[in-house]
């Protein structure tokens, strides 16, 4: 699957960064469309809608816990090690604000990129562990 077409495609379409990986995490899963996690997950958009913790890290959480909750803890602590390593350095920090900063074309310019990663990485976990 060309994850990096499928996130762009969501997040063009007007989903969340958190949104998105679900949309695609049900994709890779082989799931129904499920409406209510989507929603859910649009409750972490943006920050949990104040700019704080990147939707790309929850939505990562949410997507490695989607495919096995057992492996859950050990999927997530890998993946934000991950994450904060890659992201931290360049933005400062994990948040929203962080990488979004005062400029509003930072969403298509630092978002997107950051998505695909995050969808990278997230898939590469998950094959490492024979889920997908």
């Amino acid at each position: 699957m060309d994850y990096a077409s499928e996130i762009q495609k969501y997040l063009m379409t007007g989903n969340c960064c958190t949104e998105a990986l679900v949309r695609v995490g049900l994709d890779i899963l082989g799931e129904a469309d499920n409406p209510a996690l989507v929603n859910a997950a649009a409750g972490l958009c943006i920050g949990m809608h104040n700019k704080s913790v990147c939707g790309g890290l929850t939505g990562g959480c949410m997507l490695l816990a989607m495919a096995d909750r057992s492996l859950a803890p050990e999927m997530c602590q890998e993946f934000f090690e991950w994450f904060e390593t890659r992201f931290e350095s360049e933005f400062g920090s994990v948040n929203c604000s962080d990488i979004l900063g005062t400029d509003p074309w930072n969403r298509m310019k630092h978002c997107i990129p950051l998505m695909q990663e995050v969808m990278e990485e997230c898939a590469d976990i998950l094959e490492d562990r024979g889920l997908i």
